[in-house]
């Protein structure tokens, strides 16, 4: 099997070829519900994805790269 660069694939497809694991995550179907989690808040103290239940126009994303001023 080639050998495949980090900027030629999704980390996952790196990783994957590199040892031969698979992804832990493999992403939700529609309406399936997700896993309950708390991150730390930029205006201090924990917000968890339960503080959004019931509330309409909620968008999560998950940024994994910070590699500069955005």
């Amino acid at each position: 099997m080639p050998e495949l660069h980090p900027h030629e694939a999704s980390h996952d497809q790196w990783r994957q070829r590199r040892t031969g694991s698979r992804p832990l995550v493999t992403g939700l179907r529609f309406g399936q519900a997700a896993p309950g989690f708390s991150l730390p808040s930029s205006a201090g103290g924990e917000t968890s994805l339960a503080d959004f239940k019931g509330k309409s126009d909620v968008v999560l994303v998950f940024y994994c790269y910070d590699w500069g001023g955005i």
